[in-house]
């Protein structure tokens, strides 16, 4: 049954952080390790990569799901639309990769526009979901592309800033780990209040059709 009654429920966007960021910091290497041992190399081929992507989508519409589920019908698509989104969003980047490249960019510019471009992919493919069920939904858009752009800036400024050695695999692992919190912990708490702000709508609305 879909819950109205949302009010004050901080609780939501604490759920919302903490699967999203922690599931992914979790999950993601899990996922990166079964497929080392799978092809015995970090070096991926374009279909593994590709899968690894699909599958990284799959990972993190799930824990998003397991936040909606009680509060959207039929929120299963979430995953699917997470997922197409997260690969469309990555061949996109691929793509401008070398047109960003070719730029006299900032390296803060550089990161900004790849969080930009990577952010309203992900938020296009879920906002096909949330206009079904939420007013105002298509902010959720742009609250995707500022946590993602936002997101890998600071987490890239950080790299950039960091003194781990990447002459270990442990050093890798200590960076990449550090890229990728900053990014889900900015993404996630952006996009909770949104969502925690669109229910809020809906329960109002709810009321107001109801007096």
């Amino acid at each position: 049954m879909q819950s109205e009654a949302v009010g004050s429920n901080w609780g939501l966007l604490v759920q919302w952080v903490m699967i999203n960021t922690f599931g992914i910091m979790v999950g993601l290497p899990i996922v990166g390790l079964i497929f080392v041992l799978l092809t015995g190399t970090l070096d991926f081929s374009n279909a593994v990569a590709a899968l690894f992507v699909a599958i990284t989508g799959i990972l993190l519409g799930v824990f998003q799901w397991l936040v909606l589920r009680s509060q959207i019908e039929r929120s299963h698509w979430w995953i699917l639309s997470t997922s197409i989104g997260l690969a469309v969003g990555v061949a996109v980047i691929i793509g401008a990769i070398h047109w960003v490249s070719d730029r006299q960019l900032p390296e803060t510019g550089k990161s900004l526009l790849v969080g930009t471009i990577f952010g309203i992919m992900l938020g296009i493919a879920q906002w096909l979901v949330l206009r079904q069920h939420l007013r105002h939904s298509i902010l959720w858009i742009l609250g995707s592309m500022v946590g993602c752009a936002l997101g890998l800036m600071w987490g890239l400024d950080a790299l950039a800033r960091s003194t781990a050695t990447v002459d270990s695999e442990f050093g890798v692992a200590a960076i990449f780990a550090g890229l990728l919190f900053r990014l889900m912990l900015t993404y996630s708490a952006i996009t909770g209040i949104l969502l925690l702000w669109l229910l809020q709508d809906r329960s109002k609305k709810s009321r107001m059709e109801a007096a």
